[in-house]
């Protein structure tokens, strides 16, 4: 289930609504730890793992993508938002690159 979607060569307010709809999803996990793993990031395909403390909703894109022009969606994996389990897709001219993401309390890490 798509959460938030921006398309390439959005306008202002597509991008305000983007945003929005980030803000909606992600502003109850101010504070908790970001896991992201994706195993074809890039032009490469390179597998990357990293992580961060969501200070901001608007991270959750930002720590992301590349510094070029870009188009982004995020849903939940499997449509089950409970599970604090996230897709993003994030395609610029590289090409597609797909990321998992689980949030978590710091108090559950692995």
């Amino acid at each position: 289930m798509n959460i938030a979607v921006l398309e390439p060569y959005s306008d202002r307010d597509e991008f305000e609504e983007f945003k929005w709809d980030i803000k909606k999803c992600f502003e109850n996990y101010l504070g908790r730890k970001v896991l992201i793993y994706s195993d074809n990031h890039g032009w490469n395909n390179d597998e990357v793992s990293y992580e961060f403390i969501l200070d901001c909703p608007y991270d959750i894109f930002w720590k992301i993508i590349p510094n070029s022009d870009w188009s982004f969606s995020i849903g939940t994996l499997n449509g089950k938002k409970d599970e604090h389990l996230f897709e993003a897709k994030v395609s610029c001219h590289d090409g597609t690159s797909t990321y998992k993401l689980q949030i978590i309390n710091q108090e559950e890490e692995a």
